[in-house]
């Protein structure tokens, strides 16, 4: 059996444990009441409800105290989340709150040890565990207090379990059991870039790309810098990956953001247009067979990315379909500017001159320093496209 199937049935494993103790706290431990008014059934799926809620809270904590102890300073905390309904600050750490199970910490990776990281992991679960006993000194009947302790026990045990749900996140059990790996990866990328001509290296790219990853921040940093220095960029983008069959979200997460890198900016060569093409639609392969279309990458946003290699490459006519997803949604101001602007420059290589201008006038209000739109402003302000090429046939309306 693989890592990956190993990981699906541990997240099966992790989600029914809490049902399972439940159940165990309720007929063997200590029996519900044989009578049970409608107030107290209603008391009891409040106390279930605020038991998850505890359990989540007690969890996170423990995270951002085990990151304080490392010297470390938490900037966020997602309680059911993220995606985040509702943001606000205790101090200079951002709170939100959503409406999914679990959370998340965010935190500067950067001076943390693998050591660190795996105690970081740990905390979490471990403070529940914790906390569980005290529960049962808690002011109410006694089958409650054993039945909310049980799920708090059972909650922090299942986040031990190595684990992949189906939005692609894992649990802390598989930060610990990586530990190792992450430090092996750090003294790799420590010895890479200690070499002088290492960027000429035919591995380097997938190197780097093995260590953000497995969050060693030398391999993040490096690649996030990198927009900065296009030909370091292209050079990186050209070398030759390996692509699993069944990736991690952060591994799809990586390819996607450097595919998308690499096509933002005008000019590329063409081979690299076509490497980005079999790239992000790798990547997007793999994002359509999940079942939130929310997890990171999002369809929509590889969707668009594509359409800017297609762009590239002269094909126009596969962009607005390739956009209309990003198109339909909620984005912000700048992210929608920037695919009114893919869809400007692609209306102008079909000659519908006026749909483009309004199109990018659209962005230019909305954001005019967007990705793409000083580029459409450039293409669009020098005329028309040139008349070597025929207009397709089949291309009309606006």
């Amino acid at each position: 059996m693989g890592a990956h199937r190993w990981l699906r049935v541990g997240d099966g494993l992790g989600t029914l444990l809490p049902y399972g103790a439940g159940l165990l706290a309720i007929y063997v431990l200590s029996p519900f009441p044989r009578q049970l008014g409608a107030w107290s059934i209603v008391a009891l799926v409040a106390g279930l409800s605020a038991a998850f809620l505890l359990s989540t809270v007690v969890h996170e904590l423990g995270h951002v105290l085990a990151i304080r102890f490392a010297g470390v300073r938490p900037t966020a905390i997602h309680l059911l989340g993220p995606p985040d309904r509702v943001t606000f600050h205790v101090g200079g750490l951002q709170v939100g709150l959503g409406i999914k199970v679990g959370g998340e910490v965010e935190y500067p990776g950067r001076g943390v040890s693998a050591a660190q990281s795996a105690v970081i992991a740990a905390a979490g679960p471990a403070a529940e565990l914790v906390i569980a006993p005290l529960v049962l000194l808690l002011p109410i009947a006694r089958w409650a207090a054993v039945y909310l302790a049980v799920i708090m026990a059972a909650d922090g045990l299942s986040n031990l379990i190595p684990a992949k749900t189906e939005d692609g996140s894992l649990s802390d059990g598989v930060t610990l059991i990586r530990a190792r790996a992450r430090a092996r990866a750090a003294a790799d990328i420590r010895q890479l870039l200690a070499a002088p001509d290492w960027s000429d290296r035919p591995d380097a790219g997938q190197r780097l790309i093995n260590g953000w990853v497995l969050d060693v921040p030398a391999a993040e940093d490096y690649l996030k810098g990198l927009p900065d220095d296009k030909d370091a960029l292209l050079r990186l983008y050209a070398q030759q990956w390996l692509l699993p069959e069944r990736p991690e979200t952060e591994f799809l997460n990586i390819v996607h953001a450097l595919s998308w890198k690499v096509v933002a900016k005008p000019d590329i060569p063409a081979r690299l247009a076509d490497l980005a093409t079999a790239r992000v639609e790798w990547v997007l392969g793999h994002v359509n067979k999940r079942d939130d279309p929310e997890a990171r990458p999002r369809p929509r946003d590889v969707r668009h990315t594509l359409a800017v290699v297609r762009l590239r490459q002269g094909q126009p006519a596969d962009v607005r379909r390739l956009c209309a997803d990003a198109l339909a949604a909620d984005l912000d101001p700048d992210d929608r500017a920037t695919v009114l602007a893919t869809v400007a420059m692609a209306k102008h290589q079909l000659y519908l001159l006026a749909s483009a201008r309004r199109a990018l006038d659209e962005a230019l209000a909305l954001d005019p320093s967007a990705d793409l739109v000083p580029e459409a402003v450039s293409m669009l302000g020098s005329g028309p496209p040139s008349l070597a090429a025929t207009p397709p046939a089949s291309v009309a309306g606006s």
